[in-house]
């Protein structure tokens, strides 16, 4: 088992370090530094490999730290009430670590190096996917650890009870296997690792509990923590048993990798993109008075509407939804309405990792490229200046458009929920916080089409 393990970390760390070499080698500027024999050059193998290797090693403290900063400590010291942190805590840990179980349990995400250990090599594949799962636990406990002792300290959550948090994580993400092998055992259903509708609104739903109901009914009491602790530790065990003893790893596996075609073997990625987007056109494009390149565009914004448009207005949903439970939540609860008007006038610098994230301009590049300029940028009339200016002014538009959808319904709730909960002496805050978030949106729209054309 001890081999296995061996074998399939260096794999992780080989497939790491040639993917960073090919990183490199697609900087634009960079890539004309660099030897052309690079994947044999030992120097920066060397480089790349200790690279990894720390990478691997830090990725277990800093994310869960940063996760459980992010996500806990800092609402929970917006409350400004000490008696609230323990239970706090552990609040929204339960909840946050169910959505865990929903949205992020890797057992049977389909990766490459999971692919060239178990088809190409042969590997036995309970062997490999109990040590490597096993090591994600490993990383998973020890970051957990040392991220709940900090965070932990810095709340006055006793130590015996930080002990508890690595227990609980790690038990929970065993009882998710351990059901999803389950089921798939007994219905034959599909495992999926993609978000969909259904976890989306399950994640929204326990996300508004962990958050929200505790403005109106407070936090879940201490026990409830304990049984369910108590609960997955018995279902964790359990699951653990049934992993070990699970025997149908490679035909899971291939069934999985059958969903991601561009895994296996040699195959034209492109064009498997390429077939899937086509599938998403609407053929009806109407009539237009545009000629040219403005016309060139516009038929393709109409034809790919509900692809470039469907993730930003579910995101303009969702954050109209938030705002509304904000404004309600400061008009019913006089008491919170001061943290959150302490948080809305030093916030606004996270917004910007806000607006970066809702950017949709990742879905729109994909979509010009393999439907439009992959073809295109074969004709040398497309690839002269004045056509190249031309589309990217009307592609920005379109782009600013887009992401200005979910940025106007920040840029209005902000001050409106900013005047419920309390207002400001200095009205100016009114002009500045819509202007910010809709001055964001359409830099990252510009940041985001231009690297595309770089």
């Amino acid at each position: 088992m001890f081999d296995t393990f061996l074998i399939s970390f260096r794999l992780r760390m080989t497939y790491k370090v040639n993917s960073f070499l090919h990183g490199l080698k697609s900087l634009p500027i960079i890539r004309r530094l660099l030897p052309a024999s690079l994947y044999d050059h030992q120097g920066l193998k060397a480089a790349a490999t200790i690279a990894a290797l720390l990478g691997e090693f830090f990725g277990m403290f800093i994310w869960r730290l940063v996760y459980i900063g992010v996500m806990i400590v800092f609402p929970l010291g917006l409350l400004n009430d000490s008696d609230s942190y323990v239970p706090g805590f552990f609040h929204l840990l339960v909840f946050l670590t169910i959505i865990g179980m929903v949205l992020n349990n890797p057992l049977f995400e389909p990766t490459r190096d999971k692919y060239y250990a178990i088809f190409l090599l042969q590997m036995d594949a309970r062997r490999y996917v109990v040590t490597d799962y096993g090591y994600y636990l490993v990383k998973l406990v020890i970051g957990f650890l040392i991220s709940a002792l900090l965070c932990g300290f810095l709340l006055g959550v006793p130590v015996w009870m930080c002990l508890l948090v690595p227990l609980f994580v790690a038990s929970g993400k065993l009882t998710a296997s351990g059901w999803t092998l389950r089921r798939w055992k007994k219905r034959g259903t599909l495992i999926s690792e993609k978000i969909g509708g259904a976890k989306l609104v399950a994640a929204a739903a326990l996300l508004l509990a962990a958050y929200v109901v505790p403005l109106f009914a407070g936090f879940l009491p201490l026990p409830v923590f304990f049984v369910l602790l108590a609960l997955f530790l018995v279902c964790g065990t359990v699951s653990a048993v049934y992993l070990l003893r699970f025997d149908s790893y490679r035909k899971a596996y291939k069934e999985q990798f059958a969903e991601n075609p561009a895994l296996l073997g040699q195959v034209n990625t492109a064009a498997i993109t390429q077939e899937t987007y086509r599938e998403k056109l609407e053929l009806d494009v109407g009539e237009s008075n545009k000629t040219g390149c403005a016309y060139f565009h516009e038929l393709f914004v109409r034809r790919h509407r509900k692809l470039l448009t469907r993730s930003a207005k579910r995101i303009t949903a969702f954050t109209a939804i938030i705002a509304a439970v904000l404004c309600i939540a400061v008009l019913l609860l006089p008491t919170e309405a001061s943290a959150i008007n302490r948080l809305l006038d030093t916030s606004l610098p996270m917004f910007l990792i806000l607006m970066y994230w809702i950017n949709r301009g990742r879905g729109l590049t994909e979509a010009l490229f393999f439907n439009c300029d992959h073809s295109m940028l074969t004709y040398r009339f497309f690839r002269q200046p004045k056509i190249l200016l031309q589309l990217f002014t009307a592609r920005l538009k379109t782009l600013v458009v887009i992401n200005l959808m979910p940025a106007a319904v920040i840029a209005a709730g902000l001050p409106l929920l900013l005047l419920l909960s309390g207002g400001t002496d200095q009205p100016v805050r009114y002009i500045v916080l819509p202007l910010s978030i809709l001055a964001m949106s359409v830099f990252f729209s510009v940041h985001t089409l231009v690297l595309y054309y770089l």
